[in-house]
């Protein structure tokens, strides 16, 4: 359905587009551990591991952060955590202060004020530990304070 309105000089544009997407159920991970107590993760997509690795050392070093783990979850798609204690406000901050990073995951983020990555398979592709970059900052959280678990379902193409 298209609505096309012509009014002295302006165009306005209305159309109502329908797709049908198969989906698969999948589970996430939140970035909020405690309410104002939330963990960094980052979601780059269409970028190619050396990349990835230069813009994670690049932030790890501008906010002194400790031990960044990347896993590869598609070819040239890549997820990073680190185990550090932020309000959402500076987790927000050092996303956004990330290169490369997925504009619509930090746009997502921002706007529901936490972070979410899937953490289950698409499409039978599994997440593969690809490395992780060390710090001598200690991390002040690990794998066991992540509690907060959604399911939900995503578009596969």
């Amino acid at each position: 359905m298209e609505i096309k309105l012509i009014k002295k000089g302006w165009r306005f544009y209305f159309r109502l587009v329908c797709q049908l997407r198969k989906v698969e159920h999948v589970t996430g991970v939140n970035s909020q551990i405690e309410p104002g107590t939330h963990f960094l993760m980052w979601d780059f997509d269409d970028t190619p591991l050396p990349v990835v690795v230069e813009s994670l050392k690049f932030v790890q070093k501008s906010f002194d952060l400790p031990e960044i783990n990347i896993l590869k979850t598609k070819e040239n798609g890549y997820h990073a955590y680190c185990f550090r204690k932020s309000s959402f406000v500076e987790a927000r901050g050092i996303i956004a202060f990330t290169p490369n990073i997925d504009r619509h995951y930090l746009a997502a983020g921002a706007g529901r004020g936490y972070f979410t990555l899937r953490f289950t398979d698409v499409k039978g592709r599994q997440f593969e530990p690809v490395g992780s970059l060390p710090s001598m900052v200690k991390s002040d959280l690990d794998y066991s304070d992540v509690n907060c678990f959604v399911e939900y379902t995503k578009a596969v193409k």
